[in-house]
């Protein structure tokens, strides 16, 4: 077993005739297609890449320079991805922590059965602990649902299986999604010129200057991955745990129905039309009748709502009148966890058939979050959808009757339509 000189560099194992390599750089690339993460290898000057599908429309692209690493061309016609390679042990949820010589240690995780960016770590125990630690910031399941791998005492209240890859590597089959791709062999065939050139030239003292700064440069872009990486921990809770930091459905419902509940139905003869809730205001509205007056609508609404300003579209037909009421509605203390995005949608979608409401869902695009123009993809997905019914939602999605959990509202529009109420909720399911 060997390792580079880098930072944090890759680590080298020879078993059963194959190299594994651990310690890749990982990220996603925009496009489903090898030529994407091809290009993105050859950015990063890695001789070595290898692939598995994502996202939709995107690819987990993992890289690294093998040659730099101490691996000779010939081997890398059987080079793979350590963490690719023992994915599978850690099931669709867990992570590993495995012992290398000379006091270092390797990370890896699955979240959702697919490689988690923030693993594939080598580094002593204290960088790995780290490590750990901001992986499970991003891991909302229960330690119990996780597979874990780890040698013992290495982190407090965590007891799990003791793995040694010495005795895990020679009986394993190195799935083909494993394997590492070469570039070219070009980076290399120009080193070993170089060194002949310098041998027979002259010139090696020119050619030891110019791969000094090949490896500095090269070392400079991997700090600075690590560096971006590392930042990840100062992401903000709103991109973490979305939901935690908007109140909660039941509370949401109970702060607007309160409201236009306590609206009246006539305001000077100015009958009531809508009500559009926020999560910060309420604002109310009324039709005016025939010979109705904005100065009579300004002073009733001043007996109902003092200290307010009337509202009017004006410039308009001034038919209209409302006021704005401003609102606070608590966050939760401790945000719930959320099922999988199969059990999420089909259990809202199941209670809307069962009401005969309407019910539109889409799935959200964004997936990740920038920090420091890295992208990250996060431990959830979001779902956007509007449900229309003439059930008043705060008893038809109390807590007895619905479970709310993952989900949340951004916006209530009552409308008043002969003679009845219709309400239109919007907002935003999570799922794992």
């Amino acid at each position: 077993m060997t390792e580079n000189d880098n930072d944090n560099p890759l680590y080298v194992i020879r078993s059963g005739g194959w190299v594994f390599i651990a310690g890749l750089q990982w990220e996603l690339v925009e496009s489903r297609y090898r030529y994407a993460a091809r290009a993105f290898a050859r950015r990063h000057d890695a001789d070595s890449f290898a692939t598995v599908p994502a996202n939709k429309n995107q690819l987990l692209a993992g890289i690294g320079n093998l040659h730099d690493a101490g691996v000779m061309p010939r081997e890398t016609r059987k080079s793979a991805s350590l963490a690719l390679t023992l994915l599978p042990m850690l099931g669709n949820h867990g992570w590993g922590v495995f012992e290398l010589d000379d006091g270092q240690f390797w990370f890896v995780a699955a979240l959702n059965g697919q490689l988690s960016v923030l693993s594939d770590v080598v580094g002593n125990k204290h960088s790995i602990r780290d490590a750990v630690k901001t992986f499970l910031s991003f891991d909302l399941m229960p330690q119990d649902a996780r597979t874990i791998i780890c040698p013992p005492d290495f982190l407090p209240d965590v007891t799990a299986d003791n793995v040694l890859l010495d005795n895990a590597l020679p009986s394993i089959t190195v799935p083909r999604r494993a394997r590492l791709h070469p570039l070219s062999n070009r980076k290399a065939l120009i080193v070993w010129s170089a060194i002949l050139i310098g041998v027979f030239g002259g010139y090696y003292a020119i050619t030891e200057y110019q791969s000094l700064q090949e490896a500095k440069r090269i070392a400079d872009v991997r700090a600075a991955f690590l560096k971006t990486k590392e930042q990840i921990k100062t992401a903000t809770p709103a991109a973490l745990q979305p939901w935690k930091e908007q109140p909660v459905l039941a509370t949401f419902l109970s702060t607007c129905s309160a409201q236009w509940k306590s609206a009246p139905i006539s305001i000077a003869g100015w009958r009531f039309r809508t009500a559009d809730c926020t999560s910060g205001s309420m604002r109310l509205a009324w039709s005016k009748p025939i010979g109705g007056t904005v100065g009579d609508f300004s002073r009733r609404l001043a007996i109902w709502y003092p200290g307010n300003k009337p509202l009017f579209n004006i410039p308009g037909g001034a038919d209209t009148g409302g006021v704005a009421l401003l609102l606070a509605m608590p966050l939760p203390a401790t945000p719930e966890i959320v099922g999988d995005a199969d059990s999420q949608t089909q259990r809202l979608t199941n209670y809307a058939q069962q009401l005969r409401a309407v019910l539109n869902l889409t799935e959200d695009s964004a997936s990740t979050v920038k920090v420091n123009n890295e992208s990250i993809p996060l431990p959830w997905r979001s779902f956007s959808f509007t449900f229309a019914t003439d059930i008043p939602p705060d008893k038809l999605f109390s807590p007895a009757l619905f479970d709310a959990s993952g989900i949340r509202l951004t916006r209530i529009t009552v409308t008043l339509n002969n003679a009845r109420l219709h309400y239109s909720l919007e907002g935003k399911l999570y799922a794992q």
